[in-house]
């Protein structure tokens, strides 16, 4: 029988989102103190659209590892993705000194350069 570490790896590799995020929940529930299980469910919430609970996710995984840059790039883009700019500027003022390059890579991303466009 394979364990739920397999279970939401093999949901992962199908693309199969809706049962890798339930996965990931069931696990944030059970080990709530182990870091990967907070990145995994940011990462299944960002695959299904939900940017701003996997912003959430992140931000949780990040009071675990703060500095993890994936992890606080993950974050910055989710929120990005959700449109909440309050948060999304705040946390690049947060994380500004501890990863500039990051502001930098996030500010590259087509979503970003669209909230600028005048066009229709």
């Amino acid at each position: 029988m394979t364990n739920i570490f397999e279970q939401f790896e093999s949901f992962v590799a199908d693309e199969n989102w809706p049962f890798a995020c339930a996965l990931a929940e069931e696990l944030t529930e059970k080990l709530p103190e182990v870091p990967t299980t907070w990145f995994n469910l940011g990462v299944s919430l960002d695959q299904l659209n939900r940017h701003f609970e996997a912003a959430i996710a992140f931000q949780r995984f990040l009071t675990l590892e703060p500095n993890d840059e994936g992890g606080i790039f993950r974050m910055l883009r989710s929120l990005l993705l959700a449109r909440r700019m309050d948060t999304l500027f705040e946390e690049c003022r947060t994380y500004a000194k501890h990863a500039p390059n990051l502001i930098e890579e996030l500010s590259a991303l087509e979503p970003f350069e669209n909230l600028f466009r005048t066009e229709p």
